[in-house]
């Protein structure tokens, strides 16, 4: 990992002992700039000596790294507020910003003096707001969305897991875990990420805690595992631009594993049409929640997912389904909606690129026949969930129960720049519940079930009648856009599609894509039935004379495009291919005028091919076929002119 943090400015609190200094070591290594940062007091916070911090900065600067010191009590706002400066001061910038500093003064809560639980929080609590809040400043001061500034704060099993005799220190940890939270929350739009680090590691401030009360007790104390050198790692991946898909999370390290812990989430939830009778209320939540409270089994996440057979395939007997992308100019909706319908297409698209979406379709639904209206898709995350839920009900309604909400997250970037919204940094927990908000909302629409919709993305508890519009019978299918197995699972657990990405690899497609679909069916109870798989890839029908070399650039200029965001750099890491997704990456956000064109150039014919089906539509219908099989129930297609409808038809007969 030599090198990943080059011209990186980072500060490190509790950085002359244990794991702060064994971060400080491992940072220099890696081309990092350090201002270092330890009182240098005791275990319990009294006393105080600058030499453990300027030993370890000597250090560094005597192995040729580059490195300056304070001893300044990191509690003091003031020292906080130096530590900024002296980076910026120093280096002309800061980057990464590391809260280890802090103390023990361990007693049982009956035991606890005042001044003992004052000590503790102020050193842990006070100690991050000190730094945090003028390196907030700094980075909004920057107006740099894609800065990669990064905050990594320490917090502890002991609040993870309560720790009986340390109640000080499990409430200021676990008060770092909702504050890395709400700075994940509040400064994504200013280029920063928050997590938090549980360390399990053998340090001056462990070695102070009875033997027998230690987690991993029965480890000697000299095992190596119990390093704090085995911590820094971990942190080193967060302080690079590579982590910018994680935040507001927190992580545990400890020996040599690392481990993701789960953000706290609804389990379950009751809810009454009006004020709660008490023994009803007693009742319900001995029937809904005592179970999961005992302990009901969780769900397996780590084991494999279930194998993708013929038993696991799509329903039988059942055509694939054929759908038409709009993509003339607004004013010719109409005229291209009836030229789809002649043709015998199922469904008719539009994607939220130069329009919003849902407008198309509405022009559309007067001529569409029977065909589905679908977004494919629309940016959830740039709506709030009532906004949709209104767009696509009114469509649901135009179309008479023909509408399909296809929904994406898009990316960070667009959220937060093209749409000004704000990113939760869980996009996945706030896609689930985005779509339960819109379940809930349609339910008080067509069925009269009281909308009362709580979670931690959003809250739905307003509607009369004057804002409820007229019901329907059904809600519209949501299908959920999806390209790695996180969001996929969602899609089985609660989505009634799933639309994986076109850029999509065969093998993506089945050694993720469809394994982690399965995982998620599973988990909800559900069948292979209840979901509409689309088409993976990008599909391309030419005339009989096959692709132009305009059309094939054209693709091959998709697929750079995607290939060089870091969201989905996994494809081509699998695909063995990941030096390629650095190459564009850095051409992508580089400045020369040609770079698209140079990003084009570097797919060559073998990822062409493995990306995408380009040809007439007899060869597409094969290769689908061949690659696919079964396994999916609706593809989209742009054909030339000139197509007939016994073309399509030929095209249908020649799909599994």
């Amino acid at each position: 990992m030599s090198g990943t943090l080059d011209g990186r400015v980072v500060i490190v609190t509790g950085a002359g002992r244990g794991i702060g200094a064994s971060i400080a070591r491992l940072f220099a290594q890696q081309g990092a700039q350090l201002v270092l940062n330890d009182l240098g007091a005791n275990p319990d916070g009294t006393g105080g000596d600058e030499g453990p911090a300027r030993d370890i900065a000597d250090e560094i600067v005597r192995a040729g790294g580059a490195a300056v010191s304070d001893g300044g009590d990191i509690a003091d706002t003031a020292t906080g507020k130096r530590l900024v400066d002296l980076a910026v001061d120093t280096y002309g910038k800061l980057d990464v910003l590391v809260n280890v500093a802090g103390i023990l003064r361990d007693k049982m809560i009956f035991n606890l003096d005042d001044e003992d639980w004052d000590a503790v929080i102020r050193v842990h609590l006070r100690g991050h707001f000190s730094t945090i809040k003028p390196a907030a400043a700094y980075w909004r001061q920057q107006r740099n969305p894609d800065g990669h500034y990064r905050i990594i704060n320490f917090t502890s099993d002991s609040a993870l897991q309560g720790s009986p005799g340390q109640p000080n220190y499990a409430a200021a940890k676990m008060g770092i875990i909702g504050l890395t939270a709400s700075v994940a929350n509040a400064l994504g739009r200013y280029g920063v990420t928050a997590n938090a680090i549980a360390p399990g590691a053998a340090t001056r401030l462990t070695a102070t805690i009875p033997q027998d009360k230690k987690l991993g007790a029965d480890r000697p104390a000299t095992d190596d595992s119990r390093s704090p050198d085995n911590i820094a790692p971990i942190v080193s991946y967060l302080a690079s631009e590579a982590s910018d898909w994680l935040s507001g999370r927190t992580l545990g390290a400890a020996g040599y594993g690392v481990t993701l812990w789960n953000n706290p989430e609804v389990r379950a939830s009751i809810s009454s049409e009006g004020p709660w009778d008490p023994e009803d209320l007693a009742r319900q939540v001995e029937k809904e929640f005592r179970p999961l409270a005992e302990g009901a089994a969780p769900v397996d996440l780590h084991g494999p997912g279930p194998e993708v057979g013929p038993s696991t395939s799509r329903q039988e007997g059942v055509p694939v389904r054929i759908g038409y992308g709009l993509r003339r100019t607004a004013v010719e909706v109409a005229e291209e909606t009836a030229w789809a319908r002649e043709l015998g297409f199922d469904a008719l698209s539009t994607s939220e690129v130069a329009y919003d979406p849902f407008l198309p379709l509405a022009v559309a639904a007067t001529a569409s026949g029977e065909m589905r209206l679908e977004t494919h898709i629309a940016v959830a995350f740039a709506r709030s969930p009532m906004v949709t839920a209104n767009a696509a009900h009114y469509l649901h309604v135009l179309s008479g129960g023909r509408a399909v909400l296809g929904l994406g997250t898009q990316i960070k970037p667009h959220i937060t720049r093209r749409f000004d919204m704000p990113w939760s940094s869980k996009p996945a927990a706030q896609m689930r519940d985005y779509i339960q908000a819109l379940q809930a909302i349609w339910r008080d629409w067509n069925h009269g079930e009281q909308l009362a919709f709580r979670s931690e993305h959003y809250n739905h508890t307003l509607m009369t009648d004057m804002f409820r519009p007229q019901p329907m019978p059904t809600a519209p299918e949501v299908h959920l856009a999806a390209v790695g197995p996180v969001m996929t699972r969602l899609a089985g657990e609660v989505a009634d599609g799933l639309i994986p990405h076109a850029f999509s690899t065969p093998e993506w497609f089945t050694e993720v894509t469809l394994p982690a679909l399965h995982e998620g069916l599973e988990r909800a109870g559900r069948e292979r039935s209840d979901v509409v798989v689309h088409c993976p890839g990008f599909v391309v029908v030419t005339g009989e004379e096959g692709a132009g070399e305009e059309e094939t650039l054209a693709v091959r200029r998709q697929i750079a495009f995607y290939g060089s965001t870091p969201a989905y750099g996994d494809v081509l890491r699998r695909a063995g291919r990941g030096e390629l997704h650095d190459r564009l990456h850095a051409l992508s956000v580089g400045s020369d005028p040609e770079r698209w064109a140079r990003m084009g150039d570097l797919v060559d014919d073998e990822l062409l091919s493995a990306f995408s089906v380009i040809g007439p539509l007899g060869h597409v219908a094969d290769e689908l076929a061949r690659r696919y099989g079964g396994e999916i129930d609706q593809v989209h297609l742009a054909p030339p002119a000139g197509t007939t409808a016994e073309d399509v038809a030929e095209f249908r007969r020649r799909l599994p």
